[in-house]
């Protein structure tokens, strides 16, 4: 353990200049993106209010409409909600993974050396940092954004569903009056706080750790296909089946590790800082993520995203209608531009006619799949509770 926490510690002194430049950022966009949500959650709780009074000005809106009726009405919203507010971190997440996998000084030493301007650097040894670092981006991109989708999918439900109770409660004994304006303040706030702090960790340590755990791993995995030569003329090829083979590893490799430790500290500051309202739900939150539903909503969301992933990788093989072996060189320097395909909207639409919204109108393919996935409503359902 001391070791890991040694290695860690070390890892994160290599990137704290990155971090650095970002975390003012990741702060910004955490603060205002837990504000949006906590005010989307009240303000969508609180209309109902008006709704029912609007129907009836003397008749309770638990005479007119079922507890269960809206709880399914609230969890629809949730579920909503959970696809725009990951999407209005996809840039932050972008940012992050690119800072930590960035590869622009050694681009800049291969372009000096090909100018003749550098001669003591090792061609070799710059590509083989592109390769790892280009890889880890792939994968590095692929699991942030479903450990990102999945946290938000719990927090969302968990705290919609806390309002939502709280808030039917007071109206069933006739005090909303009161609760709308005692308790709004103080529950956003603590919201809000939750929010931040899940975030900005997630953010920033989260991050930083799960690129370097799967930095590691990749360099592992992929030691053996070297992208020169050691006489740094002839290049070195990769076929799909053996790139396949080594991401399979790498991912095999990650099932054992627990998302837990990239997501929140759940036993730092909160408890310290005496927040124990903050403290209360971040331990629910913690429950959750120890549950066998988020295990089998995280499971089958990496599975589908890592198909989609093979997918966009396959065509990079693809020469002449052949799946053949391919320059490393090649294949590594197009893997960022597979990454993009989870921040932006795709252009294909759905052939499912059933669905409320073509996959063109999502933020991101991979955001659609979630979002038809059963596991992950289940776990939003859990969450709401």
């Amino acid at each position: 353990m001391n070791d890991m926490k040694s290695r860690r510690r070390s890892r994160n002194q290599r990137n704290h200049s990155s971090r650095s430049l970002t975390s003012m950022a990741t702060t910004a966009l955490a603060a205002y993106g837990a504000y949006k949500f906590t005010s989307w959650v009240w303000n969508k709780v609180t209309a109902e209010t008006d709704e029912s009074e609007n129907h009836s000005a003397s008749t309770h809106r638990g005479q007119t409409q079922s507890y269960m009726r809206q709880r399914r009405q609230q969890i629809a919203k949730c579920r909503k909600e959970v696809i725009t507010t990951t999407s209005s971190f996809l840039n932050t997440l972008k940012l992050r993974v690119d800072s930590l996998t960035d590869v622009s000084q050694e681009t800049k030493l291969l372009k000096q050396i090909r100018s003749g301007q550098v001669e003591e650097v090792s061609q070799q040894d710059l590509w083989d940092t592109i390769k790892v670092r280009s890889i880890t981006r792939m994968l590095a991109t692929a699991y942030a954004h479903t450990i990102l989708a999945l946290v938000l999918n719990v927090q969302i439900h968990l705290l919609g569903g806390k309002i939502f109770r709280e808030k039917f409660q007071q109206e069933a004994e006739g005090d909303e009056a009161d609760f709308v304006e005692n308790e709004d303040d103080n529950k956003e706030n603590y919201h809000q706080q939750v929010l931040v702090y899940t975030l900005e960790y997630f953010f920033d340590e989260g991050l930083n750790a799960l690129v370097q755990d799967l930095q590691s791993k990749v360099e592992k995995y992929f030691e053996a296909y070297q992208v020169m030569n050691e006489d740094s003329r002839s290049v070195n090829v990769i076929n799909l089946q053996e790139f396949d083979d080594a991401v399979s590893k790498v991912n095999s490799d990650f099932e054992q590790v627990s998302f837990i430790q990239y997501i929140c500290d759940f036993d730092g500051k909160a408890s310290k800082a005496g927040m124990e309202e903050v403290q209360f739900i971040l331990d629910e939150t913690l429950d959750i993520l120890d549950s066998p539903d988020f295990e089998i909503a995280k499971e089958e969301l990496l599975e589908k995203t890592m198909k989609g992933l093979h997918d966009e990788y396959t065509i990079l093989f693809q020469g002449d209608g052949d799946e053949g072996s391919m320059p490393v060189v090649t294949i590594v320097t197009k893997l960022k531009k597979i990454c993009t395909s989870f921040y932006k909207s795709p252009e294909e639409r759905s052939e499912d006619t059933f669905v409320d919204l073509p996959m063109s109108a999502y933020p991101s393919k991979y955001l659609y799949f979630m979002d038809r996935m059963n596991s992950v409503r289940e776990l939003g359902d859990f969450s709401f509770a």
